[in-house]
């Protein structure tokens, strides 16, 4: 079994998640993400705004942080 890691979402004010390519709610209310430890992709998307795409790596050891805050 993949060890798994913590991504922790900073996002302001919103964002539809989106992570490897698979819908997974909305940030806020959704904070903290379970992922296997590897790359990751994430996208962030709002309406005003165009989206944000990032890759992160995820360890089981220590969390990471994804913070974005769209603005104009």
């Amino acid at each position: 079994a993949a060890s798994m890691g913590q991504v922790l979402l900073a996002v302001s004010p919103w964002a539809e998640l989106e992570v490897d390519g698979a819908d997974n709610g909305l940030t806020p209310p959704v904070t903290r993400l379970n992922l296997p430890e590897g790359t990751h992709t994430i996208t962030l998307r709002n309406a005003d705004f165009a989206p944000v795409t990032v890759q992160v790596q995820v360890s089981a050891d220590k969390p990471f942080t994804l913070r974005h805050r769209f603005a104009p």
